[in-house]
């Protein structure tokens, strides 16, 4: 009966705020390239969607996400079993042999090769720039590796040819202006490719859709997409596997448990001393099912924390939608209008909980674009740089294991007085304060077969809101009591205290993984 109630009530609400609140200009840009939200605004930023001279040639386009081309770009692709063959070759014992090709055959699997460089396939998001391995490349030119991972697989297709990724079977191509590419389980408009040979063994791989073609740049160490000759642009080769290469059987993937003994783990503490006034807790769902929860700050337009769990349940390959849209739960005078367009200056709407944490749920993913889940971040360098690959690193776990999170910005420490700037949206007059700080707590739990949590593990992570000129997250791990100390928020208070207790110490990036 009272899950009947509030059901009842969440459901007039919605209606009550659908019935009086203005809708939002739905002109915003439009972008696949699913984040690594971050699938936040790493893919887009409002002024440069369609302007090709700000897109090309820049290192680490903010648009695309990848500050850093060279820096973990090849994560998820060591000690991978490599695929059995059904030629006359053993893949498994001897390797994967592949021969430079002056021309394709529809259904093999090549490599993308230049200058002793092999393309990888995109493992750990839903776009990025193909990085790169070291190939080993003799006089006549063969290439031997241990596994097939890094193959493609080229077919025919109307109007020239489809390139699929051998490793995981998600097809490549390419959506707007952008110079990165994006990956989908299925073929979707921009994945035709025209594949001309040269003469010299180089191919020109050409975007039908967007008259864009593959380029090796040394200076990034990524493969690209351009619609003109780099300064340090190589075209690429293409090398043939000897044999026939056999993909994973499809099978059903196991979905991990949900939350133990039916408790919300990640949820901090009611806060009680009085610190936010004007904050309220709201939780969104999606018919019974809880997407997040979020402690939203009516005085300072912004969420404090988001907290929400992470499992492959929610991941999936819904394309990034096209606008923002107000918070049904939250009266519109309380929101910033950030519908159509973005913050000024060099802030980007940065999510809270990203986009590419909830693309497997079409209606979930449409909650992460309400203008409540978005603060100010710097978008080149961070949003789309080290955040961006953190957050592609913890759906990566999310995949294989349920995990729980929360997602917060802090704009002092407690007991420190550092000033605080503000912004406003393109498209209101709201002063919005720029957060100083971001951080991240993330917890692990084993269970026994009642449910109940028998040992757990945390990590935290602290940023300031600035540019990053790398992207290595583990660098910047804190214990969760830290974050706490400075936050002034008390985290994961569902555990058993004495669990709760030695969780919250450890500080180790490889600690946590392993756990």
């Amino acid at each position: 009966m009272k899950r009947a109630i509030n059901t009842l009530y969440t459901l007039l609400m919605i209606l009550i705020f659908a019935t009086i609140t203005p809708a939002c200009n739905n002109s915003v840009e439009s972008s696949n390239n699913t984040e690594v939200e971050d699938e936040t605004e790493d893919n887009t930023e409002d002024d440069n969607v369609n302007n090709e001279e700000n897109e090309e040639g820049n290192d680490g386009n903010e648009n695309d996400g990848n500050k850093d081309d060279g820096n973990e770009g090849n994560e998820g692709n060591e000690g991978n079993e490599g695929n059995e063959d059904n030629g006359n070759t053993d893949i498994e014992a001897e390797g994967c042999i592949f021969r430079r090709v002056e021309e394709v055959t529809s259904g093999r699997a090549y490599l993308i090769a230049a200058e002793g460089y092999i393309a990888t396939p995109i493992l750990d998001a839903n776009y990025d720039y193909l990085q790169v391995a070291q190939g080993d490349s003799d006089d006549d030119g063969v290439i031997i590796l241990e596994n097939c991972n890094n193959a493609f697989i080229i077919e025919a297709a109307d109007g020239g040819y489809t390139i699929r990724q051998a490793k995981d079977e998600r097809y490549l191509y390419q959506y707007n202006n952008y110079n990165s590419f994006n990956v989908n389980v299925a073929p979707t408009d921009g994945e035709v490719w025209s594949i001309n040979a040269n003469g010299d063994y180089t191919f020109t791989i050409t975007n039908v859709a967007k008259s864009k073609f593959v380029q090796y740049r040394s200076g990034y160490t990524s493969f690209g997409s351009y619609s003109s000759a780099q300064g340090d642009g190589t075209l690429p080769m293409l090398y043939e596997l000897e044999g026939d290469i056999v993909l994973g059987e499809d099978s059903e993937e196991e979905i991990p448990e949900g939350m133990p003994a039916g408790e919300w783990l990640e949820l901090p503490a009611e806060r009680t001393d009085g610190a936010y006034p004007n904050a309220v807790t709201v939780t969104v769902s999606v018919d019974d099912e809880r997407n997040y929860t979020h402690f939203y700050d009516k005085a300072t337009y912004t969420s404090m924390w988001v907290a929400y769990p992470l499992s492959a349940h929610h991941m999936g390959s819904y394309g990034r939608p096209d606008s923002w849209d107000w918070n049904p739960y939250i009266s519109t005078s309380d929101q910033v209008n950030l519908c159509s367009r973005s913050y000024a200056g060099d802030y980007s709407r940065g999510h809270l909980i990203p986009n590419a944490s909830r693309n497997g749920n079409r209606e979930m993913q449409l909650q992460t674009f309400y203008v409540t889940n978005s603060v100010p971040q710097i978008q080149g360098g961070f949003n789309g740089g080290i955040w961006q690959k953190l957050e592609a690193a913890l759906q990566s776990i999310g995949e294989q294991e349920t995990i729980y999170i929360v997602t917060g910005v802090a704009f002092n420490k407690v007991g420190e007085s550092k000033s605080v700037s503000y912004t406003q949206a393109k498209d209101d007059t709201k002063d919005v304060p720029v957060p100083n700080y971001f951080y991240k707590v993330v917890l692990k739990v084993k269970t026994n077969s009642n449910g109940e949590v028998t040992d757990a593990e945390t990590v935290g992570f602290w940023f300031e809101n600035k540019y990053h000129d790398n992207s290595l997250y583990a660098n910047y791990t804190v214990t969760t009591d830290q974050v706490e100390a400075w936050t002034g928020f008390d985290f994961f208070t569902k555990l058993p205290d004495t669990l709760e207790e030695a969780a919250e110490k450890n500080s180790s990036w490889s600690t946590f993984q392993q756990f």
